[in-house]
């Protein structure tokens, strides 16, 4: 047909054809593209789709997913803010089986103190942010007040704020024991001058968990806290011995610092949300089975006995390593469990100001799923009612609610981004 074009036309044809070509290169090479992404997030979820063979797969068969900015009852708005942390945080290097050295991922975690949102890198560098500062409509670019402290680590767990007190867990290697440790300082002053209040004589193999939370046990203020110290493929009875502080959920007191074990059976707790007696934890399995438990003090949650994940690299035809129940064998069965596994991380309750229609709902992040999930709980919150799948596109290590800018912040670990969601309802 196109032997058939008058002269004119073929002329019109080749310039547009030449003008479409010019406009691709000038979109790759002075940066439209990713200054697109950085503002339209959906159209970098295109890109990572069709190079990411699982994540299509994962996609493809998941009928529940959602993409911002709509989700099922609301229109929700995704703006990236990157953070200039300190030149140190960009060297990646792979990550040992230690659970040491440097990660591949520049894992932040993130905090809210008065009118600052606080940052604390996965090298114990401290920062501060005014929450004025923080950009919900528009992509921008932050860089931080950083700390003077007197804290060293191998590498940071978690960050906690409780009354005026920054607490910070992390895993280091002293004299050859590898450990989880805790620390804290008062943040009233311009340096941070942090004392370690919990470091076990027991030596872990890898050292994980470290999540955080306040807790009130037996009319003893104190914190809960998450451990894990075994071989990541080959689990040993530390989560089940009563003499060992690894695989637990462990109760400091403040005033005696007596250390407890409030919960075990537990492999590595990503997440951890207290609220009066009411204690929820999100924990990775294996291969598969990632789970939101319910705590109960001095309950047993199954691992490495019962599991609905599997060891990795099993073959289809291998017998299941673990128990697939829970009940029968007198462990406490997760609330929900995840086949397969997102990566879990942390998981927080959204105030029923954040919306309308999401009432009395929480919300769980993922590293490796890139989702966050709306979820409710019944009223005993011993089972799941609904679960939103909402998809992100980044890997996320924490997440935080902003109460008084009503915003969801959370910690984009890959390219050290805060990002930031908020409700077009709401503005």
């Amino acid at each position: 047909m196109f032997k058939y074009l008058t002269v004119h036309k073929k002329k019109v044809v080749f310039l547009s054809i030449f003008i479409l070509f010019i406009f691709t290169i000038k979109f790759e090479l002075f940066g439209f593209k990713d200054y697109l992404y950085k503002n339209i997030p959906n159209l970098s979820l295109h890109k990572e789709i069709r190079s990411n063979k699982n994540l299509r797969e994962h996609i493809y068969n998941d009928y529940n997913t959602v993409f911002l900015p709509n989700t099922q009852y609301e229109k929700l708005n995704l703006i990236k803010n990157k953070i200039n942390f300190k030149p140190e945080y960009y060297k990646r290097y792979p990550s040992s089986n230690s659970g040491i050295a440097t990660p591949r991922y520049g894992s932040f975690f993130l905090e809210i103190f008065e009118d600052k949102i606080l940052l604390v890198d996965y090298m114990g560098t401290v920062y501060s942010i005014n929450e004025n500062e923080i950009n919900s409509s528009d992509f921008k670019e932050i860089s931080p007040k950083i700390y003077s402290t007197n804290f060293e680590s191998d590498k940071v767990l978690d960050i906690l704020v409780h009354n005026k007190k920054l607490y910070i867990s992390a895993a280091n290697e002293i004299k050859g024991c590898k450990k989880i440790e805790i620390f804290v300082a008062d943040l009233n002053s311009e340096k941070l001058n942090f004392k370690k209040i919990f470091s076990p004589n027991e030596c872990g193999y890898i050292i994980f968990g470290g999540r955080m939370q306040f807790y009130k046990h037996n009319n003893l203020d104190g914190i809960i806290f998450t451990t894990f110290g075994h071989e990541y493929n080959k689990p040993d009875n530390t989560p089940q011995d009563d003499e060992s502080i690894y695989s637990k959920i462990i109760f400091l007191d403040f005033a005696n610092k007596n250390p407890i074990i409030f919960s075990k059976g537990h492999r590595v707790s990503q997440g951890l949300y207290a609220e009066k007696n009411l204690i929820l934890q999100t924990e990775h399995g294996p291969k598969g089975g990632d789970e939101i438990n319910k705590i109960i003090f001095q309950k047993n949650y199954g691992w490495p006995i019962s599991s609905y994940g599997e060891k990795y690299f099993v073959d289809y035809t291998d017998k299941p390593t673990y128990k697939k129940d829970h009940y029968d064998y007198n462990f406490e069965e997760p609330i929900y469990s995840f086949v397969k596994s997102i990566g879990i991380s942390e998981i927080i309750r959204l105030p029923n100001t954040f919306s309308k229609h999401f009432q009395d709902n929480f919300i769980v992040s993922s590293l490796y799923g890139r989702h966050i999930y709306r979820i409710k709980f019944n009223k005993i919150f011993d089972r799941v009612i609904y679960k939103e799948n909402i998809y992100i596109g980044e890997r996320i290590r924490d997440i935080k609610f902003h109460n008084k800018l009503n915003i969801i912040l959370l910690a984009f670990e890959e390219d050290g981004e805060i990002g930031v969601i908020s409700n077009d309802t709401n503005k």
